[in-house]
This record gives structure tokens, C-alpha cells and sequence, in this order.
């Protein structure tokens, strides 16, 4: 009697058959170097188009979206998160990306306006916290400034720095301080119940000569400092005065960003250092 094939011996050939079809079907599609971040988008978005798998295919465009964002291409990210939302309507996640590149986008007053609704409905998610910081710069209310400072003391949110036992807190700058992809970086700076409050901070930029020069602005909805880098180097600057018993929220960003030489690739701004 002839010996049949084990269940583990056929599972094996089906894998075999079933990645050989899988890469034939990939290089049909087309093939771009992962290293080249919009080249790679692409890819991802064509073979996002008809991937036999629902979870693979918001994966692909949820990456391609990050791509999309991080070159500075907010709509092309939007149509590519809007595309993942389609496929599976209930994913949040989705949701708060899609209002954030909206805003990234220039439809600021309808993101921001979804985001407080978000806000309202007990969302809590960085996306929405961020659009509505910084919405706080052309729209100051008093009252959503309050619950917001509440979140950013209390709540969970990546990627938190926190100085002087909570006095300070970073928010939206890389691990090592930097702003990034154009993007702004937040500070909180707790007050005091007696006197007023003046915070120093060092701000750095190495950008290179033909990037330069580069302007950072920091404000807080009433009030504007800015400082122009005509140069590599560090300054030493207080962050406008914060009155008796309040706080403050003060949103840092660059008119432009620059690529350091060497290794690392980031599109960078300006570092903040708590002095």
C-alpha cells in the first residue's frame, strides 16, 4: 500500500505555492526600492488597490499615508487614509488620522471643528489633542484651553516628556528634542500661584548654509516671539511671562526643515532644550 503524504508535508507545499503566487502577483505590480520613500508610497498604494486581504490592504495604506505625511504630501495622505477607511468604516484610528491631515491639508476650520466634536465625544487620541493646541493659536477659547492643559497633565499621550517633576511637559518633538517633518512641537509650563513665570529654554539649529536662514516661532494665542537662525548654533531665550496661578501652552514651530549630514535622515526644525 502506498504511504500518503503527511498533513505537515502538504502544508508545507501549499505555503510554497501559495508565496510563489504571492511574489508573482507582487512583482506584477511593479517593484520600488523601500529606501526611497515616495517610490515606495506608490508601490504600497498599488498593491493596496485589489490585495486579496482587508487587514493587509489597510496596512499598506496606512503606511503609505505615513509616508505621504512625513514628505510633506498632507492630501495625497488624506485620499490614502480615506481609501483604509472605506474598507473598514469603524476603525477610530482612521478617523482621528484622516481630521489631522485635513488640517495638515488647509481645511483647517472643518478639521479643527471635527476634532472638537471628537474632544466632545471623550476622544482623546494625539491627533485631536494636537489640531486643537494648535487651532488654540488662531481661535483662543479659555475654557477648551483649560481641558486641554487637564489632558496634557494627566493623560497618556505618546511620545510625553516630562521636566521638572511636571512642571514641564514636551509634547510632539522627537525623543532627543527636535521638531520634525514640519511639524510643531508643544510645551506646557505650569505656573506658579504667587508671581509671575518666565521660563528660559535653549533653542539649537545646525541646519547648513543653504537651508538657512531658518525662523522659529513660539506662541501661545496672545502673545509671538520669534528668533531667525542666520547660523548654526544655540540661543538661550524666556518664553513670554506666564501671570499668577495660570499656565502655559505655547505651540514651537519652523518656517522650513532641514536633513543633518551623515545617518540620520529626519527632517528636522529646531531643538528645544529645557534650561
Amino acid at each position: 500500500m502506498k504511504k500518503l503524504p503527511s498533513t505537515g508535508f502538504i502544508c508545507i507545499i501549499l505555503v510554497f505555492l501559495f508565496s510563489a503566487l504571492f511574489f508573482f502577483w507582487v512583482v506584477s505590480k511593479g517593484w520600488y526600492n523601500r529606501m526611497d520613500p515616495e517610490k515606495w508610497a506608490s508601490y504600497l498604494e498599488k498593491v493596496a488597490v485589489d490585495f486579496p486581504d482587508n487587514k493587509k490592504r489597510i496596512a499598506f495604506y496606512k503606511e503609505a499615508a505615513g509616508l505621504r505625511s512625513g514628505l510633506g504630501q498632507p492630501e495625497k495622505a488624506l485620499t490614502d487614509l480615506e481609501k483604509a477607511s472605506r474598507i473598514n468604516p469603524e476603525d477610530d484610528t482612521l478617523k482621528a488620522r484622516i481630521v489631522l491631515e485635513k488640517y495638515k491639508s488647509g481645511h483647517s476650520k472643518e478639521a479643527a471643528d471635527q476634532a472638537r466634536n471628537r474632544f466632545a465625544q471623550g476622544k482623546r487620541d494625539w491627533e485631536t489633542l494636537s489640531i486643537l493646541i494648535s487651532d488654540q493659536i488662531e481661535n483662543p477659547d479659555p475654557d477648551l484651553r483649560t481641558e486641554l492643559i487637564k489632558e496634557i497633565r494627566n493623560a497618556d499621550i505618546p511620545g510625553k516628556q516630562i521636566f521638572a517633576n511636571g512642571r514641564i511637559i514636551m509634547l510632539g518633538f522627537s525623543g532627543d528634542g527636535w521638531t520634525l517633518n514640519g511639524m510643531p512641537g508643544y510645551l506646557f509650563v505650569k505656573g506658579s500661584g504667587e508671581k509671575s513665570v518666565s521660563q528660559g529654554i535653549v533653542l539649537g539649529c545646525y541646519a547648513d548654509k543653504k537651508t538657512l536662514p531658518l525662523t522659529v516661532t513660539i506662541e501661545d494665542g496672545y502673545r509671538k516671539l520669534s528668533h531667525t537662525f542666520r547660523r548654526a548654533g544655540r540661543i538661550n531665550i524666556r518664553l513670554p511671562k506666564i501671570a499668577p496661578g495660570k499656565s502655559g501652552l505655547f505651540v514651537v514651530k519652523t518656517d522650513k526643515t532641514w536633513i543633518p549630514a551623515g545617518k540620520d535622515r529626519r527632517k528636522l526644525g529646531v531643538r528645544v532644550i529645557i534650561s
